[in-house]
């Protein structure tokens, strides 16, 4: 019983430190791309890539190149442009789906 509650407790503190690492690279837009390409399942890519701002949209959107983009969680298109938006002092990052 005694081990289980320190195992517990140590998957506690993993938790809460993955949490706050994330809240941290979410306070600059280009942490936020990365943090949202690494939760949609491509960390590799999330540490590789430099996304690129795009002016002379409503809100900053965010471009990663082409040979970058990664398969959308449907299959129906390549994600490589995000929008930033801004809660409080966090970013977070939306993909945009193309419109035909």
């Amino acid at each position: 019983m005694r081990y289980l509650k320190r195992i517990l407790k140590y998957i506690g503190i993993l938790i809460v430190s993955i949490f706050l690492f994330v809240a941290l690279i979410s306070l600059s837009p280009k942490g936020s791309v990365r943090v949202r390409i690494a939760v949609a399942g491509h960390p590799a890519l999330a540490v590789k890539c430099n996304p690129k701002l795009e002016s002379g949209y409503r809100h900053p959107h965010y471009f990663i190149p082409y040979k970058e983009a990664y398969l959308s969680g449907d299959g129906s298109y390549m994600v490589n442009e995000f929008s930033v938006k801004k809660a409080l002092v966090f970013n977070y990052a939306k993909q945009v789906v193309p419109r035909l």
